[in-house]
């Protein structure tokens, strides 16, 4: 009978889904990923959350460490295994910055809709309305 613990990991997409904004900078835009992270995976044991960030674990983990002194996530042990858990801190936190993120790009929408560029003939509509008027031209004479 085999007795060792097996952990399944959740992994979660870092960069995809966080657009970067101009009024959303660096450090808010590591902070939003880690506590995601952190919400997402709380089967993970504290020993092995930096395999989530993959080859990304050298630019998050400054970050990681300065959030877990401010509060924001406390490690837990469940069934005997430690793991991290957001904090009542942490979770206002991530509110705040997921909502923070939201007006950003609601902003960012609206700008882009109010430049939208005047639509351009493709090549083939060109080609095809020089045709046509060659052909007027043809048929006038």
């Amino acid at each position: 009978m085999n007795t060792s613990k097996h952990f399944v990991f959740y992994t979660y997409t870092l960069l995809p889904c966080t657009l970067k904004t101009e009024s959303m900078d660096n450090n808010k835009t590591l902070e939003l990923e880690i506590l995601i992270v952190v919400r997402q995976n709380r089967r993970v044991p504290t020993h092995q959350i930096y395999r989530l960030f993959e080859h990304r674990w050298k630019l998050y983990k400054s970050k990681f460490n300065e959030l877990a002194t401010e509060g924001l996530f406390e490690t837990v042990t469940i069934a005997g295994i430690p793991i991290y858990e957001l904090t009542s801190k942490g979770r206002v936190r991530i509110t705040g910055l997921i909502e923070q993120r939201e007006r950003d790009i609601t902003i960012r929408l609206l700008h882009l809709k109010q430049i939208r560029p005047e639509p351009t003939r493709s090549w083939t509509s060109a080609m095809a309305f020089l045709k046509l008027l060659k052909k007027q031209v043809i048929a006038a004479r």
